[in-house]
């Protein structure tokens, strides 16, 4: 008999669901992150069959975004909470005087995200150190429940995106629904000439970093290093989860029309097999810091072609061929995807 546990920690909701089989037994508890919650007991005429309804609750819950977490007697692990946040970056040493909340367009009566536990925060960090708070900060995710990324211009970034429209929740929802291999198989048929063409200069530009070049170039992000100023914006997200990031951002839209679900499936599916999670955000540049990159040219050459079906400027306005890509993802602790 276990006890497993799953968490949505993400936009306005921080909620968790437990569920426990024993033989023809099943009992769930839910309720808010932090609080006892509610418990409900079905009792099934197998064991057979209460092990189906236990695969089948637990892969919906999976499907909506929820994330599995070290399961509690309580259900007394840390919810999101603004004032916490503030304290935090005080600790820290950061300047409180640049934080602040984002203020959309859409904090309005009739907006979708209006609580305090909804809302996005901004705080100037110090280039010298951005990496080093960056990496603090998101040691520190489940204790906040605020994901850190930077941007290069948060008027700009905020402007692009339709906070107005679908919720995490919805987005989430639609992400489950995808399945990444089918959605890359689509992808590259709807552009069979233009993968076709990559794929035939796919041998040329082989030129691969060591591991330990890569591990020397470990912070060298675009966004973080381009900056000419001595501070950079960083933006604390309300969710715990990196692959929620896009889907709490709602970003998406660009200029190949990729939607802020696929995007959020595709980095759930990265985050799965690659340790991917988001380190930059623009509105037209995503960078991520790589936990688990592929470590054998095969390996680089497979997962440089799912991303130039999933973002081809990086190929035709960067390295040219799928080969060129793939040798600057092979030990590479970073990626970097933009679209023209």
């Amino acid at each position: 008999m276990s006890i497993r546990r799953f968490e949505f920690s993400t936009g306005g909701s921080d909620k968790f669901w437990e569920v426990q089989l024993d033989g023809q037994e099943l009992t769930v508890r839910y309720g808010r992150i932090g609080a006892a919650g509610l418990s409900q007991t079905k009792s099934f005429e197998s064991e057979e069959i209460a092990q189906h309804e236990h695969d089948k609750l637990i892969a919906e819950k999976l499907k909506k975004g929820y994330i599995e977490a070290a399961a509690t007697s309580s259900g007394a692990a840390v919810a999101r909470n603004a004032t916490k946040l503030k304290g935090v970056l005080e600790q820290l040493g950061l300047d409180l005087s640049s934080f602040e909340k984002v203020m959309l367009e859409e904090d309005d009566d009739e907006a979708k995200r209006t609580s305090a536990n909804d809302s996005f925060f901004m705080i100037d960090v110090p280039k010298n150190q951005a990496m080093n708070y960056w990496r603090t900060l998101r040691g520190l995710v489940e204790q906040t429940g605020y994901w850190p990324i930077f941007t290069a211009d948060h008027n700009d970034l905020f402007e692009f995106l339709d906070f107005n429209e679908d919720d995490p929740a919805t987005v989430l929802k639609q992400a489950g629904a995808i399945d990444c291999n089918k959605w890359i198989a689509e992808k590259r048929a709807g552009d069979a000439d233009l993968f076709r063409e990559a794929k035939e200069n796919s041998s040329n530009g082989w030129l691969p970093h060591s591991e330990e070049e890569n591990a020397a170039h470990v912070d060298d992000f675009y966004v973080v290093s381009s900056m000419g100023n001595v501070t950079l914006k960083m933006i604390l997200c309300p969710t715990k989860t990196p692959w929620h990031v896009a889907a709490v951002l709602h970003w998406g839209g660009s200029n190949d029309g990729i939607e802020p679900f696929e995007h959020t499936a595709m980095h759930k599916h990265w985050n799965t097999e690659y340790g991917a999670e988001p380190v930059c955000v623009t509105n037209s540049i995503l960078e991520f810091r790589v936990a688990k990159p592929p470590k054998t040219k095969e390996g680089a050459i497979a997962l440089a072609q799912e991303q130039f079906v999933y973002c081809p400027d990086i190929v035709h306005q960067g390295c040219e061929t799928i080969a060129g890509l793939a040798s600057e993802l092979i030990h590479s602790p970073r990626w970097y995807f933009w679209w023209d």
